[in-house]
C-alpha cells in the first residue's frame, strides 16, 4: 500500500509536465494566434429564428455550441485558453427539461461569465405545463433570471416555453445600456386552452428587433418598437384581421411578412376607413386564411413595392377580384405569384397582367 501511494504521488507530479508538453503549439505561437485558431475550430452556428425550427435542428446546434467544452477537455492549458476566449461562449442554449436541471444554474452562470461583454444569441426551450404559478420550477426561474440580467447583451432571443414563465419577462429590468436585440422568436408551449396573456414586456428598455417570429402568441402582448421591424412571421395563432391592419400601420419598415391563420374581425371593431398604403413590403405570404379574409384584406391595402405574393389554402372564389384590384391599385412590379390549393378564378388575373 505504501508503494502504491508513492506511485500515485509520482503520477501527480508528472501531470503538470504532461500538460506542459501535451501540445507544443503553446510554446511556439502567441496566445492571440492560438485563441484565433480555437475560434476557427468552433463550427459556424446556424442560430436564428428562421433556421432553428424543429427539435432535430436544436440538437444539431447544441452539439456545435458544445465545441468549447471539447476544447477545454484536452488539457489544462487548452482549458485556460478556451475559458478566457469570450468569443467561444456567445451562444447559449438552455434545455429546461434537462434531467440535472438543478445543476444547470451554476453551469449557465459560468458560461455567461466566460462570454464577457459580447452580444449573446440565446435559445430557451422545453417544458409543456399548465398555466399555473404552482408549476414554476425554482431552478428554471433561476436560469431565466440569469438570462434576463444580460438583457442589454441580447442579440438573438428565442423562447419556446410555457406562457407561465413569461411572467419573468414582464416588468422593469436593470439595463446596462440600450437594447441591441436583432431577432426575437416567441413560441408558446402550452395546451391551447390554457392561454396566458403575459409574454414580453420589459418596460425599462423596449427592444426594437428587425426580425420577429411568433407562434401561438398574439402580437399585442409583445412590447417592442414595431417601427423597426422588417421581417415578421405569425404561425398557428389567433391573429385577427384588424390586428393585421394595425401591424401594417405600426411597422412601416416591414419588408417580409408571413401569416398563418387570419380570423375575421371580432365584434364591431371598425375596419380602416381609407386604403392602407405600405411602401416597403416586398414579400407577403398568407396561409390558411379564413373564408372572406383574403378579399377583405387585399381590398383595404396598397403595396407599391410588392415583389412576391403567396396564398396557400385560400377557399374563397371571389378573392381573385380583390387580387386583380390590388395589382392595379399598387402598380407593383410583381415577379412571383403563388396560388396553391386555392379555388380562385385566374382569368381576371391574367387579363390584368395583359393590360
Amino acid at each position: 500500500m505504501q508503494e502504491l501511494n508513492v506511485l500515485m504521488r509520482e503520477y501527480d507530479g508528472l501531470l503538470p509536465v504532461l500538460n506542459h508538453t501535451h501540445d507544443p503549439i503553446f510554446q511556439r505561437l502567441p496566445l492571440e494566434t492560438i485563441s484565433y485558431i480555437s475560434q476557427c475550430y468552433v463550427p459556424d452556428v446556424l442560430f436564428d429564428n428562421k433556421t432553428v425550427t424543429y427539435l432535430d435542428d436544436i440538437e444539431d446546434v447544441s452539439r456545435d455550441i458544445a465545441a468549447p467544452l471539447v476544447l477545454g477537455s484536452v488539457c489544462k492549458q487548452w482549458r485556460h485558453l478556451a475559458w478566457s476566449t469570450p468569443q467561444l461562449w456567445t451562444y447559449v442554449i438552455a434545455n429546461l427539461e434537462a434531467r440535472n436541471i438543478e445543476q444547470q444554474v451554476g453551469f449557465f452562470r459560468d458560461w455567461l461569465g466566460r462570454s464577457g461583454k459580447l452580444p449573446l444569441s440565446i435559445l430557451i426551450y422545453g417544458l409543456n405545463r399548465q398555466a399555473d404559478t404552482s408549476d414554476l420550477i425554482p431552478e428554471v426561474c433561476n436560469i431565466i433570471g440569469l438570462i434576463i440580467k444580460e438583457y442589454s447583451r441580447w442579440e438573438m432571443l428565442d423562447l419556446r416555453i410555457p406562457s407561465v414563465y413569461t411572467t419573468l419577462f414582464v416588468g422593469d429590468v436593470q439595463c446596462k445600456g440600450p437594447s441591441i436585440l436583432q431577432s426575437l422568436r416567441l413560441e408558446r408551449h402550452d395546451e391551447l386552452e390554457t392561454f396566458h396573456t403575459l409574454w414580453l414586456n420589459l418596460k425599462s428598455a423596449i427592444p426594437a428587433p428587425p426580425s420577429i417570429f411568433l407562434m401561438n402568441v398574439r402580437c399585442k402582448y409583445i412590447n417592442v418598437r414595431w417601427e423597426n421591424v422588417t421581417f415578421t412571421c405569425f404561425e398557428a395563432e389567433e391573429l385577427y384581421l384588424d390586428e393585421v391592419f394595425k401591424l401594417l400601420q405600426n411597422a412601416p419598415q416591414l419588408q417580409d411578412c408571413h401569416i398563418r391563420d387570419i380570423f375575421q374581425v371580432r365584434g364591431n371593431i371598425p375596419l380602416p376607413e381609407h386604403i392602407i398604403v405600405h411602401r416597403q413590403l416586398t414579400d407577403l405570404t398568407l396561409r390558411w386564411p379564413n373564408v372572406g379574409i383574403v378579399h377583405r384584406l387585399l381590398s383595404q391595402i396598397s403595396l407599391p413595392s410588392l415583389n412576391r405574393l403567396r396564398i396557400v389554402n385560400g377557399d374563397e372564389g371571389h378573392a381573385a377580384e380583390a387580387l386583380a384590384s390590388l395589382f392595379k391599385r399598387s402598380s407593383c412590379s410583381l415577379e412571383i405569384l403563388v396560388l396553391r390549393d386555392t379555388i380562385y378564378d385566374t382569368d381576371e388575373l391574367i387579363s390584368t397582367y395583359i393590360d
